[in-house]
């Protein structure tokens, strides 16, 4: 008597490593939500909590080449610590807004709710994106001193928990009024490819996106965030 062979679907489960910021503004409040989704997508899920500066780097390389995706909720400070260590991996990583900024996420037009982005990413194209560094800290969006740098430093924590990204913006106003009306200037030398630019500024950034905030602020237009360069 002869076997007859059946055609089967398979349905792989993908292991994803939710990596967990419970001190950014909305971490914590979202996990749940976050592991739900997850498991509402057909993904078994590990979480870890994040405890100090760093930590997410840590988890990361040691076990996150072992998941199939590595997800992160908090700010850009967490998904940037993950990228960093999973740069030459070959982990995908899929970003959930639980910060103040997010402005990762919004650049790559991922949704700001984990229920809407959680099945996005998974069922997603993988997108490569060009990795910064300064003094060991990695950045993919932009990197700056001067307004930039006032603007990240200055704005309190109880204004970006209540006020979400519009606390960046009153800050950045005001430090650049600042800058202005008091005439903070500080001589920038820029060398790139052996041409060395020197300028009189308030600020200085290096952009890899050409536009945040949904289009809102444009740094250039012929800004690539995947052709292996930085703009100034």
């Amino acid at each position: 008597m002869g076997a007859v062979a059946l055609p089967l679907l398979v349905v792989l489960t993908r292991r994803v490593l939710l990596i967990v910021n419970p001190a950014s503004r909305r971490g914590a409040a979202l996990e749940q939500a976050a592991q739900e989704a997850l498991r509402a997508a057909g993904a078994s899920c590990d979480v870890v909590r994040t405890e100090r500066t760093g930590h997410a780097a840590e988890v990361a390389g040691a076990v996150g080449s072992t998941y199939d995706m590595v997800f992160t909720l908090g700010g850009d400070g967490t998904a940037m610590e993950v990228a960093g260590a999973l740069a030459h991996s070959g982990t995908p990583i899929g970003v959930l807004a639980g910060g103040t900024g997010n402005l990762l996420g919004r650049a790559l037009g991922i949704p700001r709710r984990v229920e809407r982005a959680i099945p996005a990413l998974l069922d997603g194209d993988v997108r490569p994106v060009d990795l910064g560094t300064v003094m060991g800290h990695h950045f993919a969006v932009a990197a700056g001193v001067g307004i930039d740098a006032a603007m990240v430093e200055e704005t309190p924590v109880w204004m970006k928990r209540r006020l979400g990204v519009l606390a960046y913006t009153l800050i950045a106003i005001r430090a650049g009024l600042r800058g202005v009306l008091l005439r903070r200037f500080f001589l920038a030398r820029i060398e790139v490819d052996g041409e060395v630019i020197e300028r009189r500024a308030s600020a200085v950034l290096f952009a890899n996106f050409g536009a945040i905030l949904e289009n809102r602020i444009a740094f250039g237009p012929d800004i690539v965030a995947d052709d292996g360069l930085l703009d100034c």
